[in-house]
């Protein structure tokens, strides 16, 4: 398993070491997620129009989403995000 270029995070013991990935040109990644709301009818019938008196339902909950990413994701390295949709 050492230097295996398939899985270069694993050491010849098979353990998970850190990589050093300063040399690596910037990759545009798409991600996507979903949930699951339970509510009554009428209220998910309302966030899915969009008449939710607050604002957009599910826009807030993308924003605060992808606001969590850096703590969903275990890792030392950050995700510059450009944009939600």
């Amino acid at each position: 398993m050492a230097n295996d270029p398939i899985l270069p995070h694993l050491n010849a013991a098979g353990e998970v070491h850190m990589v050093s990935v300063s040399g690596k040109d910037e990759s545009l990644r798409k991600a996507r997620a979903q949930g699951r709301l339970r509510a009554p009818a009428y209220v998910c019938q309302a966030v899915k129009d969009g008449v939710v008196a607050k604002g957009d339902v599910l826009a807030v909950a993308g924003s605060k989403a992808d606001g969590r990413v850096d703590t969903a994701l275990p890792s030392d390295t950050t995700y510059g995000r450009r944009s939600v949709d």
